[in-house]
């Protein structure tokens, strides 16, 4: 058995989106860099496609807590 192709990487180093990690240095910019967030409409929610299984941005579909104020709700 002959190996052809082998990649190794060191600790410090990215390893490129191909080879299986994010190409980042930090968490925030690999979830930004895995998840194209850059490309996504402000406000949208990243959610699984029902259709697809595919993650993906869409707007938010509602049903969440309402929230209120002390302004609002008077002294308490």
């Amino acid at each position: 058995m002959a190996i052809t192709w082998n990649k190794i990487y060191m600790e410090g180093h990215t390893v490129p989106i191909a080879d299986g990690g994010s190409g980042q240095v930090t968490a925030q910019a690999a979830i930004d860099a895995l998840t194209a967030v850059a490309g996504a409409t402000n406000e949208h929610v990243l959610t699984k496609d029902t259709g697809t299984g595919s993650a993906t941005f869409k707007a938010a579909a509602g049903g969440g807590v309402a929230f209120a104020t002390a302004a609002v709700l008077g002294t308490l």
